[in-house]
């Protein structure tokens, strides 16, 4: 009989391998997602905060991304360009921590057996979830950052900005513009990812190690934050606008996303859903190449210690 319980016992053995290896790769995850956003943050914000200025501004402030980039030169500065940047380097860390675990769970999610290589759908579906999902994290953290970008005096620290509306205004206040964060981050990151894995398996077609150059992983990356952006970008400038309005509802002008979509388009039908469109773009692709980058390098050496 002692035989018996041997063989009976192994697979319990290897459920249990099983068990905390999937806790070890949703760790890998984490860590690698965390490296991957601080590096896109550092990598995109002087233009992020271009971006954010454009979307916000009053009709005539600017004339363009050169005459933002000169004022606020001017006005404030090399710092002008940083403002706000502990909320995102912070903020990215975790929220690609979270982008990336919740991509990782997604899959797994949509997964009808172990190993299955996705279909676009299949992916397109896991990234609909992950868009969802890293928007609770996302939200505060942009809401901090547009408050940050869009002021043109005095020097708040994110955190401190983060205190004050809480105190003040409670979770709802930290949570201004969830709504349209949900709205513009379901589609986005549904593209984002399907874009990404695709390219990949593109670039890997001919290639029998399935390893990827450094400029395939740079290129797929770039042409994902492309695919992001082109598809979202008008709920994004909605999310602006009602991230920098006031934390005091009765003080609002806008009701929700669709009183903000509707308002928008009476300023002059579909251009201001594209301001600042060309810094978001010229932003995009090194950001997000260095973003995946930085996670693929962190998430192989990894594997390669553990």
């Amino acid at each position: 009989g002692g035989k018996q319980t041997m063989s009976e016992a192994q697979p319990v053995v290897e459920e249990v391998r099983e068990e905390t290896g999937g806790v070890l790769e949703k760790v890998k995850h984490l860590t690698a997602g965390g490296i991957g956003g601080i590096a896109q943050t550092i990598t995109g914000y002087p233009l992020d905060t271009l971006k954010v200025r454009l979307q916000t501004a009053q009709p005539g402030q600017f004339n363009g991304l050169i005459d933002v980039f000169k004022q606020t030169l001017a006005k404030e500065g090399v710092s002008g360009f940083t403002k706000g940047i502990g909320s995102p380097i912070a903020g990215a860390s975790a929220m690609n921590a979270v982008l990336f675990f919740s991509w990782g769970a997604s899959q797994d999610l949509v997964r009808s057996h172990p190993g299955e290589i996705l279909s676009p759908l299949k992916l397109f579906v896991a990234g609909l979830m992950t868009g969802f999902a890293v928007a609770f994290v996302e939200s505060p953290v942009d809401l901090i950052k547009c408050k940050l970008q869009s002021s043109y005096s005095g020097k708040v620290s994110s955190w401190q900005c983060l205190k004050d509306i809480r105190r003040n205004f409670g979770i709802r206040g930290v949570y201004q513009g969830i709504t349209a964060t949900i709205a513009r981050n379901v589609p986005a990151n549904a593209s984002y990812f399907v874009t990404y894995e695709l390219c990949k398996r593109f670039f890997s077609r001919n290639n029998t190690s399935g390893h990827l150059s450094h400029v395939a992983i740079l290129t797929a990356g770039g042409i994902a934050g492309l695919a992001y952006w082109v598809l979202s970008y008008p709920l994004d400038v909605i999310k602006s606008k009602i991230q920098t309005e006031p934390s005091e509802i009765e003080k609002r002008r806008f009701r929700g996303v669709i009183d903000c979509a509707g308002k928008t388009w009476r300023e002059g039908g579909l251009k201001p859903f594209f301001k600042g469109f060309t810094p978001c773009l010229i932003r995009a692709f090194p950001a997000n190449a260095v973003c995946f980058y930085g996670y693929e390098v962190t998430k192989n050496l990894l594997n390669q210690l553990f």
